[in-house]
């Protein structure tokens, strides 16, 4: 469990997703519909910029209600020689028949952690969906975006997380339904995203499992259960549930 993945795990890794990919997403056009709805309520709060001053000034309004955290977002991650823990990969070995899913520790450190829960207290929520029942916030942020690929270990070599971020949070009895991650297209790059990722900000007692299914109300092939900085990756082809 405490291994450290070698060179060749993580070459496996990266050739999970050298294949096409034909996801579904439920009804996407709802989603857009939804997420314009949540940025128009937010306002500069949830603005998508390439030259980065909008969103540096939407950063900046973030701050003067959590300052601490919006520094903790914007630091320099530390690196691993200096505070002296290592990455962890964890394949998630039930599910190698079907597509290659890993989950990672000793990632991100607790400042950092913080101020994303910090952050989506600030935002405002929804919980108006078509397939679950949650309180979604959004919100578009390269500094983020960049946050979060200079924490991944470099041996995995993403060059680019996007910035589109989606906080989801559960009451008893949430849930999401059965689904496939839509592939999303990147505007800065031209390419499409090839990879899903879940960074989990608590941890649970019971309940808020991640349940990967082999078809939909199948049997379940794999269940995560969340833990404070933990970040679970996959292709989004697989089935999964929350």
């Amino acid at each position: 469990d405490g291994d450290v993945a070698s060179h060749a795990a993580f070459d496996d890794f990266l050739d999970a997703f050298a294949f096409p990919l034909a996801p579904i997403l439920l009804d996407p056009g709802a989603e857009r519909d939804e997420r314009d709805i949540q940025q128009a309520r937010a306002a500069k709060l949830c603005e998508s910029t390439e030259g980065g001053e909008a969103e540096e000034e939407a950063l900046d309004q973030l701050g003067a209600h959590c300052q601490t955290a919006v520094q903790a977002l914007r630091a320099t991650p530390p690196s691993r020689d200096a505070t002296g823990e290592a990455a962890h990969v964890r394949p998630i070995e039930a599910l190698e028949q079907r597509c290659r899913a890993y989950y990672l520790d000793g990632l991100f450190e607790e400042a950092f952690v913080g101020g994303m829960e910090e952050l989506a207290r600030e935002l405002p929520g929804s919980t108006t969906s078509h397939n679950m029942a949650a309180t979604r916030r959004f919100f578009d942020s390269e500094t983020l975006a960049a946050g979060l690929l200079a924490r991944l270990p470099p041996e995995l070599s993403f060059s680019r997380v996007l910035p589109s971020m989606r906080f989801i949070e559960y009451d008893v009895g949430g849930y999401i339904a059965a689904h496939q991650d839509g592939v999303k297209f990147d505007t800065k790059t031209g390419k499409q995203s090839t990879t899903s990722f879940l960074l989990y900000l608590k941890d649970t007692c019971e309940g808020g499992t991640t349940d990967f299914l082999d078809c939909p109300e199948g049997e379940v092939l794999h269940s995560v259960e969340p833990r404070r900085g933990w970040i679970l990756i996959f292709p989004p082809s697989a089935l999964h549930e929350g």
